[in-house]
């Protein structure tokens, strides 16, 4: 009797140990494909501001749509579009950064956030040639992933 129950404690340890390997790949093929691959459409609405105008800063009303391709590094921001940005990815938030600083005629810079549970961008466009700095505070909604 003794056996018999050793026996079968040994085949449930041997049962739960090959049950964790197809578990553990399952869990890691969702992780993945949590990962952003494609592009994301964002509709936009909120505040611009031009922080370094001869006037003062400047705020006005936009609505906007932003576009993020995660697979070439290009971000569809207003007046920045041909921009190639890093992006980094993490369970809430989407941060980019990027700049021409190897075109001196152009210098410009976008960097930012994207909260992807609120919808919250907090982002900054600065064009040193024209010397403007635009600070966009917007709410925006997902339009479509592919």
């Amino acid at each position: 009797m003794l056996a018999e129950a050793l026996r079968a404690i040994y085949d449930l340890d041997t049962a739960v140990r090959l049950m964790k390997a197809p578990i553990l790949l399952a869990f890691l093929a969702t992780a993945q494909a949590a990962e952003p691959t494609g592009t994301l459409t964002l509709a936009c609405n909120g505040t611009t501001t031009v922080t370094m105008h001869p006037n003062g800063p400047e705020t006005e009303p936009i609505s906007t749509r932003i576009v993020i391709n995660f697979m070439t590094g290009k971000i569809d921001f207003p007046g920045v579009w041909w921009l190639p940005v890093k992006i980094s990815v993490n369970n809430t938030t989407i941060s980019f950064y990027g700049d021409n600083m190897d075109k001196p005629a152009e210098v410009d810079a976008i960097y930012g956030t994207i909260d992807r549970v609120t919808g919250k961008v907090e982002a900054t466009h600065v064009n040193r040639v024209a010397r403007t700095r635009m600070e966009y505070a917007l709410t925006c909604k997902p339009q479509r992933m592919f």
